[in-house]
């Protein structure tokens, strides 16, 4: 999966790099393990960073649906990192991941769960591009 976040001469919100607070999306979703539309998980309070990784993580937009927004939470972008990689951290191949989609300490986030999800179509669209790129 690549992750495509908006520059800052856009419109499109992305979380400051200090370490004041950012107001972070909330949403509720059904994560499907490892892609498996037998096994989903109903989550909540997910982040917008946190639906790009679980997506990243098990295989794919499709890997997470079902996303409804409920709330907000304001958090730092170091404390909202540190709260991922506790979470996320422990195996090393979902380390790398988050670490790939989000480098450094003060890693650019969407904020909103409609940037991930603009993410997302924006994804599928260079995938369908990509495979009729190479059946051409």
């Amino acid at each position: 999966m690549t992750l495509k976040l908006s520059t800052p001469e856009s419109s499109a919100p992305v979380a400051a790099r200090g370490p004041e607070k950012t107001v972070f999306e909330l949403a509720s979703a059904l994560v499907r393990l490892g892609g498996d539309v037998r096994n989903e998980v109903p989550r909540t309070d997910l982040t917008a960073p946190e639906i790009a990784l679980l997506r990243a993580i098990h295989g794919g937009n499709d890997a997470v649906r079902a996303v409804k927004k409920t709330g907000e939470r304001a958090v730092s972008v170091m404390q909202e990192k540190a709260r991922l990689a506790d979470i996320y951290g422990r195996r090393d191949a979902q380390a790398k991941i988050l670490e790939q989609l989000f480098p450094g300490i003060r890693p650019l986030f969407p904020l909103t769960i409609a940037e991930v999800e603009e993410m997302a179509t924006m994804d599928q669209q260079d995938a369908e591009s990509s495979a009729s790129d190479i059946l051409n």
